[in-house]
């Protein structure tokens, strides 16, 4: 995964300036998105950094806000307006407020800087990446497809895998409904942005999601949030059911965890709740 403050270290781009939204350059980028209008919502998928000239379109500090506004609700991971005397002349108080408001990091940029060697740059570096990030779901993937009697363990798992050890690891099954061609994009952006391994696996109406924590989480609020935001979303996917596997430790095989996580998702079914534990479930620990 790349996130926003990977790309601020990147001797090429040493001309990008934050002038807002440092709270948000944790975010996950996707892809570099030249915007050519005002209008962004029917052109992003999200998590996109968005390059902004305001060539062709008529910009004041309402119009500015506005676009803020949009790239909040469209989850883009950040924002490069491109400064000069002719069409941006200087970042108005009210766009930087806004930013910074919602967390979203903005960057200003020179003019004469070559755009297209700029997001040529950022999309090479992103695709080397994405490689790896592709690898470890197929491990994922193959992990979750292994027999019944597996003894992988946590280490082991993580460590095949390449995923960052976290203190705190769960398994966590959703049942969806509406699934559609935007469900793997929407999985990708909650495995990354909410449950941070960025490993998921999506097998008929299930999303599979491996959640990893360094500090303490009450886990049903956090998926609750998951729940919200997806229901938020245009997408019309939505959550049916959430099952949660208890805390993961090397004290039993982490396949265990995996079908506690899927026998949490069968009890919340039989019991009409929307979310359940395992442990809340009564049944025996396997």
């Amino acid at each position: 995964m790349i996130r926003v403050k990977d790309l601020t270290n990147l001797q090429e781009l040493e001309h990008f300036k934050l002038v807002a939204g440092s709270e948000g350059l944790n975010k996950i980028v996707s892809w570099p998105f030249i915007c050519q209008e005002l209008m962004i919502e029917n052109w992003v998928k999200g998590s996109e950094l968005l390059f902004f000239t305001g060539i062709g379109v008529e910009v004041n500090e309402e119009t500015l806000i506005n676009l803020v506004e949009q790239c909040f609700r469209s989850h883009i991971a950040g924002i490069v307006v491109l400064l000069n005397d002719n069409y941006i002349q200087a970042i108005p108080d009210g766009m930087i407020n806004k930013a910074n408001q919602y967390n979203i990091p903005l960057f200003i940029m020179p003019w004469d800087i070559p755009l297209i060697q700029v997001t040529k740059i950022i999309a090479d570096y992103i695709h080397t990446f994405s490689k790896d990030e592709k690898m470890n779901n197929e491990v994922f993937k193959r992990f979750i497809q292994m027999s019944s009697t597996s003894t992988t363990d946590l280490e082991e798992f993580t460590t095949s895998s390449q995923v960052n050890h976290y203190k705190y690891n769960y398994f966590v099954m959703i049942m969806v409904e509406n699934q559609n061609d935007q469900t793997y994009n929407l999985a990708n952006y909650i495995a990354w942005n909410h449950f941070n391994t960025g490993l998921f696996n999506i097998c008929d109406n299930e999303i599979c999601f491996f959640i990893g924590e360094n500090f303490s989480v009450n886990i049903e609020q956090k998926c609750q949030d998951v729940i919200n935001f997806i229901n938020l979303q245009k997408n019309d996917t939505k959550v049916k059911l959430v099952g949660i596997s208890d805390e993961i430790t090397n004290q039993q095989y982490l396949r265990n965890y995996y079908k506690q996580a899927q026998d949490a998702l069968f009890s919340a079914m039989i019991r009409n709740e929307r979310i359940k534990k395992f442990n809340d479930t009564g049944i025996r620990i396997r």
